[in-house]
């Protein structure tokens, strides 16, 4: 038997309990029973001297040895007496052993015929020892009764308790040990206690298991959901055309995503478990690229934007549109998301439109609608700049003679040698057919004049045309107005050095050789 059993400690308490109270009962008996003993043998021995007393009178009065003989055998003769003696004046009989120093029991001896006065005493020695023997033997009586009474208790009360109290408990204990919790599985109450302490105690338990049922139904379900979540996460992370990183306090990844990897392997970066701090490595312009960031630490909001990545492989530069946030997990710690969206195609798609939109696409230069909102900026911030227009010479009879294509050539050519001999924030822009407009920035004539002759001599090289064998080479004319802040226009300035550009023009016709003339209006 299990000793922590609830049986086990019932029979020990009863047990314990039992034999404390069968001591203390022994205990009482026993002093009950000695001074009983001693009661009824003071008694005996009272009645014992009224039976000898009218002899012991006689013998003490007619001081006749012989009768207080008699007197003294007949009270020794009774076991509770150990030794008697009868006393007068110059008279006593005792028993051999007699001893005054034993306490004897003394009793008055009265004359015969004279009632009241006395004449003596009989002294008695009570024989304790044999009154204290016949106590213990009643008293080791008693204790086998009490004895016995105890272990009837101890095996009645143990079989009632486990019955009633143990047996119910342990089929209780048992029948919850078989239950599978989240089962309709119940515990049955116990016969004769539907309405005790135990049947209480197996509705609480019913009650728990009903909860415990309906809670784990729940989290099978939430648990379900979450993996379905999970999966339906893990499919969305994965197959995300946006490249997706999450990392740590320490910048060091957590999860990337495949479309990372591929992002990684486009701009020919190795593979890492760290890019620096808040991935500041990958992207160009660090400085205000950390600087974002840390507003979205100082809980400022998610960052967004177009960013460059610092490739390593000789192709076009890889742009991605960033989406950084912050979260905070239950423990305190911080943790970063960054979603790339590979925005690459994007902008070379858009720099192609802004290619189509504002340059010529035969010559590479700025087109007019280009050139016209840069010159009308200028103008707005009153800025100096000085506006010539230049026209082709003997050009039309080459495109006539050699056809399209070679006329095609000779504005590429032209182009080209335009544009390695303007400055780097000159204007320089096909105006339509075979005029151009040039911009000068802060210049005044004479700057004007030295970088038009430098620009005459290389439109006017030869070209060699493949398909005719020969060379061809054309002139240009140029009629320049310096705009200086005051009221004119776009359209005015275009019409003044278009005038002075036709002047130059009749020149040339008349014989004349200047390249270059300036508008009379300044």
């Amino acid at each position: 038997m299990n000793s922590s059993s609830i049986t086990s400690r019932l029979v020990f308490i009863t047990t314990v309990t039992a034999f404390s109270v069968g001591l203390v009962a022994i205990y009482v008996f026993l002093k009950i029973s000695h001074a009983e003993a001693q009661a009824r043998a003071l008694e005996s021995v009272s009645e014992l001297n009224n039976t000898v007393a009218p002899t012991a009178s006689i013998a003490a009065y007619l001081k006749d040895s012989e009768l207080g003989n008699e007197v003294i055998n007949g009270l020794v003769s009774n076991a509770i007496i150990r030794d008697a003696s009868l006393s007068s004046d110059s008279f006593r009989v005792s028993s051999d052993d007699f001893d005054v120093e034993r306490s004897p029991v003394s009793f008055p001896v009265f004359s015969p015929f004279e009632g009241e006065k006395k004449i003596g005493e009989v002294d008695i020695i009570i024989n304790y020892d044999y009154i204290l023997s016949r106590a213990n033997s009643i008293a080791t009586r008693n204790v086998l009764i009490i004895f016995i009474i105890s272990v009837t208790i101890i095996v009645v009360v143990t079989a009632i308790s486990y019955i009633v109290i143990a047996k119910p408990i342990i089929n209780i204990q048992r029948q919850l040990h078989k239950i599978e919790p989240g089962t309709k599985e119940r515990v049955s109450t116990p016969k004769f206690h539907k309405l005790s302490e135990l049947g209480t105690l197996t509705e609480d338990a019913n009650f728990l298991l009903s909860r415990a049922e309906s809670q784990i139904d729940r989290e099978i379900v939430l648990r379900k959901e979450v993996e379905q979540l999970g999966r339906r996460f893990r499919m969305i992370f994965e197959n995300s055309s946006a490249a997706t990183v999450l990392i740590d306090e320490s910048s060091s990844i957590i999860l990337a995503n495949p479309a990372f990897d591929h992002l990684m392997f486009k701009a020919g970066l190795p593979k890492k478990e760290r890019y620096g701090d808040l991935m500041c490595e990958l992207f160009d312009g660090k400085t205000e690229f950390i600087k974002n960031i840390h507003e979205v630490i100082a809980g400022k909001g998610p960052f967004n934007g177009e960013l460059k990545i610092l490739s390593q492989n000789d192709i076009d530069d890889v742009w991605v549109y960033l989406v950084c946030s912050s979260s905070v997990d239950d423990n305190g710690r911080n943790y970063y998301q960054f979603s790339m969206h590979d925005i690459t195609q994007s902008r070379l798609r858009i720099r192609e439109l802004d290619m189509l939109a504002n340059f010529d696409q035969l010559t590479g230069l700025e087109n007019r609608q280009s050139a016209e909102v840069k010159l009308q900026k200028l103008i707005d911030k009153r800025e100096k700049f000085s506006l010539v227009l230049m026209d082709l010479d003997g050009f039309k009879p080459i495109n006539d003679v050699y056809g399209h294509d070679s006329g095609d050539k000779i504005l590429k050519h032209v182009a080209n040698n335009l544009k390695s001999g303007v400055r780097k924030d000159d204007i320089c822009s096909r105006w339509g057919g075979d005029e151009f407009v040039l911009a000068f920035i802060d210049s005044d004539e004479d700057d004007v004049v030295k970088i038009a002759d430098g620009l005459i001599k290389k439109v006017s090289s030869q070209l060699y045309l493949d398909d005719f064998d020969e060379s061809v080479s054309v002139g240009a004319s140029m009629g320049c107005v310096v705009y200086q802040q005051d009221n004119e226009n776009l359209n005015t300035l275009i019409r003044l050095a278009d005038e002075a550009m036709y002047s130059v023009k009749l020149s040339k016709s008349s014989g004349g050789k200047d390249h270059i003339h300036f508008s009379g209006k300044t």
